[in-house]
């Protein structure tokens, strides 16, 4: 003989080698057991008489509860989803015995964030400011280790730095600008980041002149010569380069007109009152300078006089005084004399009888 097979339901549990088998055997169930003789000629036999079944088996199994994370390796195997667990064994007695496994796995749950910020960006407390992929790890509220990545892109604002040097005035991001000096625009970029722009300005003032002209009959100017009363404009370059508009305001005075009254015919002994007028001052040509003069000429002439009206000269007036001889007398009745007569030693200036 070989061995002893002992069979529980036809299903082999235990063996024993040797020419015989002597044994008590514990088993607390209701299975019908078999003991098999075989033989090393493979001749085998069985028999179910001579065993001793004692009712001594108590149910041992254990209970496990367990709370972990992804996974649990219980009685040589891996679980991944919660759920309860049983194990089936024989204990060294050979009792039945079943340990259950209450397990609950909790999956740590990866977050994934794609972000964009501008120079900088804080996540979890600590600020980056360079674009990449970030990872934070940390336990969560199931004791999982659980690590959450950033996807992060930083944006840094590129400032604009302008230089200007403009005559008068300067528009910038529609603003106008007259005076010198720093100034700043603060704007959203492309990306949505605040972005501040600096102007540097310095603003020439155009050396622009304006003069005030009465003048008679035309007035010249910048080369050209206006005869109307108006307003003038000449534009040029200045010393700065900029460009520079000069204004004339003009007024064109009238001459005055100048006419003379007076005696235009009278005796060789006799003098003529002249007297001009339409203007405001004269300069005659025997050079008096007011408006009424006696001339007393011995032949006939002609005067000139100019007249003056807000600074304005008239063209020259003339006028001809005609001298008469003077005849002496011819007879006692009647007597004609020049300035006067004399008659039995007396002398008369005045006509009379």
């Amino acid at each position: 003989m070989s061995y002893y097979l002992i069979e529980r339901n036809q299903s082999p549990i235990d063996t024993t080698s040797g020419t015989s088998y002597q044994d008590t055997l514990y088993y607390n169930d209701n299975y019908s057991y078999t003991v098999w003789a075989v033989w090393n000629n493979g001749c085998q036999a069985s028999a179910s008489s001579g065993i001793t079944l004692e009712n001594l088996c108590t149910q041992n199994g254990l209970s496990t509860v367990s709370d972990t994370c992804g996974e649990y390796t219980w009685r040589g195997q891996t679980y991944y989803e919660s759920g309860t667990y049983y194990f089936n064994y024989f204990d060294s007695v050979g009792c039945h015995q079943t340990d259950t496994l209450f397990l609950t796995i909790s999956h740590p749950q990866h977050s994934s964030l794609t972000a964009s910020g501008c120079s900088s960006y804080i996540w979890n407390g600590e600020t980056y400011s360079q674009s990449g992929n970030y990872t934070y790890t940390y336990i969560d509220a199931h004791g999982c280790t659980t690590v959450d990545t950033l996807h992060l892109t930083i944006y840094n604002p590129t400032p604009v730095t302008t230089t200007i040097t403009e005559c008068d005035y300067y528009f910038w991001n529609g603003t106008r600008y007259s005076e010198s000096g720093d100034y700043t625009f603060a704007h959203r970029d492309d990306n949505g980041c605040m972005q501040v722009d600096t102007l540097h300005l310095t603003i020439l003032q155009s050396l622009n002149q304006s003069l005030t002209v009465q003048q008679c009959d035309a007035y010249t100017w910048h080369g050209i010569t206006y005869g109307q009363s108006g307003t003038y404009l000449h534009q040029q370059t200045d010393t700065n380069g900029c460009t520079q508009v000069d204004t004339l305001f003009l007024t064109i005075l009238p001459k005055p007109v100048v006419t003379i009254t007076g005696d235009s015919v009278m005796s060789s002994i006799g003098n003529a009152t002249l007297t001009a007028s339409g203007a405001q001052s004269y300069l005659w040509s025997t050079g008096d300078t007011t408006a009424s003069i006696t001339v007393q000429p011995q032949v006939t002439t002609t005067y000139i006089v100019t007249g003056f009206a807000d600074g304005c000269a008239s063209l020259p007036a003339q006028f001809t005084v005609q001298v008469v001889p003077c005849i002496p007398p011819v007879g006692i009745e009647a007597v004609t004399a020049c300035g006067s007569y004399i008659w039995h030693d007396v002398t008369y200036t005045s006509s009379t009888t």
